[in-house]
């Protein structure tokens, strides 16, 4: 079965995601408001994620309004729901990368003073996964290093990719 996929951004008040809406913004300073939290949305109603809560998990759409403010929203190809579905499978109730999103929040320091950031994730998890490392999965890109406003910046000029 052909599904529609939409790569959706958001942001909410919690600590958490404020920390990273704010210390990520100058990553693609042109996106406003700079999101903190992405999730891959199938048929316009299912919500794939990574929460620190909930780890990976998938819940409705309407459910997932109730938790996020959604900033942006990027149609993606249209894809066969077996590919999604068994790439899923494989993270379905891993618990949150913690230890690679530590090594992300350390690296965006030096970013601050004009460095880059490194190409890889050297503390992520391979059972393990935050909000981009679950997108990246689902469509077939390495966001290990990236923040959801990059991610944004980077499907803005193209959805493919």
């Amino acid at each position: 079965m052909i599904v529609t996929v939409d790569a959706l951004f958001s942001k909410s008040n919690k600590i958490g995601a404020r920390i990273i809406s704010a210390g990520t913004a100058h990553l693609a300073s042109n996106i406003k408001p700079s999101p903190s939290h992405t999730a891959l949305l199938v048929n316009g109603r299912w919500v794939h994620e990574s929460t620190g809560k909930a780890g990976v998990s998938v819940i409705s759409y309407d459910k997932w309004q109730t938790l996020h403010k959604e900033t942006a929203r990027i149609s993606l190809s249209s894809r066969e729901y077996q590919e999604i579905a068994d790439e899923y499978r494989k993270m379905l109730g891993k618990k949150y990368d913690y230890l690679g999103i530590s090594f992300f929040g350390l690296a965006i320091i030096p970013t601050f003073f004009g460095f880059k950031l490194p190409k890889i994730n050297k503390w992520e998890s391979p059972n393990r996964y935050f909000c981009c490392e679950v997108l990246g999965k689902l469509t077939g890109h390495y966001y290990g290093m990236s923040a959801p406003v990059q991610i944004l910046a980077k499907l803005l000029k193209d959805p493919n990719g």
